[in-house]
């Protein structure tokens, strides 16, 4: 939902919008779905009981100002990717380079907590975690190009949309679609043969594109989340040493929390409006 995202430029591209406008609708959306998931992990954690490390002081917020201001160059971090990237400095593909060697500079030189080693143990671990996922993703590819040349995507999207002209009928029953088909397809796959097929028509009921894109984007990061092929669920297991069976279950709430937050999009639409039209950028 926060730029760099590579959904919103896929989907701004094919709906023949504005990527910027995109990146600006996705902000208070993304600040709802944050806190929302910290709100989620606050009750699941006072529930079960979890506590911090023992020897953990108590939140103060003096403390908080001093940690903040030990880790400055750490936070200006997202201040460096967005303002590159709006100040026409560099494309979003460009500001997640920029944002590499920025960590790197921090690390070694400001920080000096990395080292050679542990850029190393760092590749060594993302490859095999990326292994496991692409294992993962070839599967899902495998199958959306099975349902690609059944051509059952774009079926279920005309049987949905003649199903009722009412705007908010259409949305709702877009976003079932989207939570079935991302189940098991790849969140790029489900907007390259989607969008051009619902979006004339969610333009012609008067629902904006702009909404209609954070809803798509929400919703398919939501199934990520959604076994059997959420590559979330997978990656996640693997960095946490737990069985996917095991995750899939703990991540419920989560989806419950996501969901959610995509009807309460989806019945304010102003929500992810408002900000790029205050901005000069909404239709």
């Amino acid at each position: 939902m926060i730029p760099p995202s590579n959904p919103m430029i896929i989907y701004a591209i094919l709906g023949n919008l504005s990527v910027t406008a995109m990146f600006t609708a996705g902000f208070i959306p993304g600040a709802l779905v944050a806190f929302a998931m910290m709100g989620t992990a606050y009750l699941i954690a006072r529930r079960k009981g979890f506590k911090g490390d023992d020897d953990t002081p108590p939140f103060s917020l003096p403390l908080f100002i001093r940690t903040c201001g030990k880790s400055t160059f750490a936070l200006l971090t997202p201040v460096l990717i967005l303002g590159s990237i709006y100040s026409g400095f560099a494309t979003p593909v460009e500001a997640s380079v920029v944002a590499i060697m920025w960590s790197l500079f921090v690390g070694f030189v400001i920080n000096r907590a990395l080292k050679p080693r542990h850029i190393y143990l760092a590749l060594q671990e993302g490859a095999m975690t990326c292994g496991a996922v692409l294992i993962i993703v070839g599967a899902s590819t495998l199958f959306g190009k099975i349902l690609t040349y059944e051509q059952a995507p774009q079926k279920l999207a005309q049987m949905v949309l003649g199903f009722t002209s009412n705007p908010t009928v259409v949305l709702l029953l877009i976003i079932a679609v989207l939570y079935a088909l991302g189940m098991f397809m790849e969140t790029l796959s489900t907007l390259i043969i989607l969008v051009p097929v619902i979006l004339p028509v969610i333009i012609q009921l008067g629902i904006d594109p702009i909404h209609f894109g954070i809803i798509l984007v929400l919703t398919n990061e939501t199934a990520l989340l959604t076994p059997p092929l959420g590559v979330n669920i997978f990656v996640s297991s693997r960095i946490a040493g737990i069985s996917v069976e095991r995750n899939a279950l703990a991540v419920l709430p989560y989806v419950g929390t996501l969901t959610l937050c995509v009807l309460l999009i989806a019945f304010f639409p102003s929500i992810a409006t408002w900000l790029p039209r205050f901005l000069g950028y909404g239709l």
